[in-house]
């Protein structure tokens, strides 16, 4: 079967933590929000235009091309400040969660051993054991391939432990297969 032996580092579990919070549904849904108002509110002037037009008022269309314009603009830098805030406010939480982990010395070397009924892993301080009927959900990012069982707790296998793009594909594929028989 497979076995991984490697150095669990803060920027592992950083890249971890940070995929969780920004694939979280809630996250989501809170980005969905705004991005949905911030694109909504440019279509005001034109409704202020036609409500003009219905009331037989002036309006002029220059005037309502630089004001939908300029709103969106606006939304669109509203929309770059609240990502750039809320990525910030997110960093800033993962750093205190990594401050626990640091004290729980969840961090150096990791053994992962893939063998036919269940996955075992071992740090300094524990080992556990985890059948495969227990992995919820196999995900993939820039930086490692998640096995979870459950929604934020997780094995973690950063890419750079791979020998080639070749075993990281043959282990998912063991794992998919084990998962879902």
């Amino acid at each position: 079967m497979f076995r991984f032996t490697f150095d669990f580092t803060e920027q592992d579990a950083l890249h971890f933590t940070l995929f969780c919070i920004l694939n979280a549904p809630l996250f989501k849904w809170a980005n969905r929000v705004a991005l949905a108002v911030l694109l909504t509110i440019p279509l005001l002037p034109i409704l202020f235009f036609l409500q003009d037009l219905l009331s037989d008022a002036p309006g002029e269309f220059e005037e309502l091309l630089i004001r939908t314009v300029l709103t969106t603009v606006l939304c669109i830098v509203l929309y770059r400040i609240y990502t750039h805030l809320l990525e910030r406010t997110t960093t800033r939480d993962v750093l205190r969660r990594l401050e626990a982990m640091r004290a729980a010395h969840m961090f150096g070397i990791r053994i992962v051993i893939f063998e036919e009924m269940h996955i075992v892993e071992r740090c300094e301080h524990t080992e556990r054991t985890i059948a495969y009927r227990s992995i919820t959900d196999v995900s993939l990012s820039d930086n490692g391939i998640y096995l979870f069982t459950a929604p934020t707790e997780a094995i973690v296998l950063p890419l750079y432990i791979f020998a080639s793009e070749e075993e990281k594909r043959e282990l998912l594929a063991l794992v998919r297969a084990k998962v879902s028989p």
